[in-house]
């Protein structure tokens, strides 16, 4: 992905960007990537003698990115919660994989009522929370 044409100045840490959006369509994306991050964590913290400490403090997965991750999966949770029931005619034939799907007693959510961000990030952490705009 490029930002505005360019290669990112952030090294690729979208989910630390203000820029980043999602939506609860990304659940099991945002789920896999949370178990993937704690798996490479887990397994470089088990490589001790194989790595030199800086490289290994570099490649390990950061805490906040995975409070992060957690964060958004709770947020796109919660949205999906907020749905309403679909409501479906019925149909003695269901026509496509989502009808077949909820005459089983899935819910299909039809429209999410808007996209999950993350909070605007403070400048100055010290001054955001003297003035009570804390993230």
């Amino acid at each position: 992905m490029r930002a505005n044409g360019a290669a990112c100045d952030f090294r690729y840490r979208c989910f630390g960007c203000a820029h980043f959006r999602t939506d609860p369509s990304y659940l099991p994306e945002l789920r896999a990537y949370l178990s993937k991050l704690l798996a490479t964590r887990e397994r470089l913290v088990a490589a001790l003698p194989d790595l030199a400490d800086w490289a290994r403090r570099d490649a390990i997965p950061a805490s906040e990115e995975i409070d992060t991750v957690r964060r958004l999966i709770t947020a796109c949770e919660h949205a999906l919660a907020r749905l309403d029931p679909p409501i479906v005619p019925p149909s003695p034939k269901p026509s496509s994989c989502s009808a077949r799907a909820e005459q089983n007693g899935h819910h299909v959510p039809r429209a999410v009522p808007r996209m999950v961000a993350q909070p605007a990030p403070a400048v100055f952490p010290a001054v955001a929370a003297e003035t009570g705009r804390s993230r």
